[in-house]
């Protein structure tokens, strides 16, 4: 058994006791509340969120056509020793791109 099971135990509890004994995993919440959240998140951290787990990745990867997508701002296509160079430049928000 490792040693750190307990130490987390305790932190989770410190964390519950912090939150007046609210606290839950974000886990126990619906499929649906957290897709409902991530419509609201940047598409860079859309990306991230897909590192969390795999029942995460596999709820982002089935509902990609619901959340918000890269929008490219500028593309550069360069010659370089006889090969092509692409590159994208993406806008890191909407807000950005009205700017």
């Amino acid at each position: 058994m490792s040693q750190r099971a307990p130490a987390a135990n305790n932190q989770h509890q410190d964390a519950e006791e912090e939150a007046g004994g609210s606290a839950f995993a974000i886990a126990s919440l619906p499929s649906e509340v957290h897709l409902h959240i991530l419509k609201h998140l940047p598409r860079y951290d859309i990306d991230n969120c897909k590192f969390v787990c795999k029942r995460w990745k596999e709820m982002i990867d089935r509902n990609k056509h619901s959340l918000r997508k890269h929008v490219v701002q500028a593309v550069e296509l360069r010659e370089y020793k006889s090969r092509f160079i692409l590159t994208l430049k993406f806008v890191s928000s909407l807000y950005s791109l009205m700017q």
